[in-house]
């Protein structure tokens, strides 16, 4: 048995790290991230005998991180136009990517990948991006 914990990060951290609050107890709690693919940071203890706990996962680990391409809309929606799994900012930059890019001047490109893990432009009234993401945390581009 499981019990997972929702955590609300905490602006001033002197005390503590995170606000967490007990969200549900499951059987399997890969199964649970899966089927409600959750937009919060979580931690997962197993429940042992005599009442005790050990700690799973943090609310730190990431369930799935890589590299995202997408656009901001004006409701600050962000839509995914392709992800690459665990890629990092360190390897080559996809060829979907570099061809919005070729249609940008140079000028107009934010690109903060390198220190800050992404790369952003505006084009179309839309605000691109291209950057990290872990779990359902996408970058902002600025």
């Amino acid at each position: 048995m499981y019990l997972i914990m929702k955590c609300t990060e905490l602006g001033d951290q002197w005390e503590c790290d995170a606000d967490r609050s007990p969200l549900c107890l499951t059987e399997n709690w890969i199964d649970w991230y899966h089927r409600t693919k959750p937009n919060f940071p979580f931690e997962v203890y197993e429940v042992l005998p005599n009442n005790h706990f050990n700690k799973v996962k943090s609310y730190e680990d990431s369930m799935e991180e890589g590299m995202v391409f997408g656009w901001w809309d004006a409701d600050e929606k962000f839509h995914i136009i392709k992800k690459w799994k665990n890629k990092s900012r360190r390897e080559r930059m996809p060829i979907e990517v570099e061809k919005y890019l070729r249609k940008v001047p140079n000028e107009e490109v934010d690109n903060s990948l390198r220190n800050c893990g992404y790369i952003s432009f505006e084009k179309s009234d839309k605000f691109y991006v291209y950057g990290e993401y872990h779990d359902s945390h996408y970058p902002t581009g600025y």
